[in-house]
């Protein structure tokens, strides 16, 4: 996060400061991890962001 905000993170995050995050899980894997990043990414925003209010 902090490299992000510095601007030295990547370039998309790069033009689009400050970044926040507003949500995380935990996984055994990496493997499992990118899986539900992908899943959670084909919701609709509505379904996000009722993820994100809990």
């Amino acid at each position: 996060m902090a490299e992000h905000n510095l601007k030295t993170g990547c370039n998309y995050t790069r033009a689009r400061t400050p970044v926040e995050l507003v949500y995380q899980e935990s996984h055994p894997t990496r493997s499992s991890a990118l899986k539900r990043e992908i899943r959670i990414k084909q919701w609709p925003r509505a379904k996000k962001l009722d993820l994100i209010d809990g």
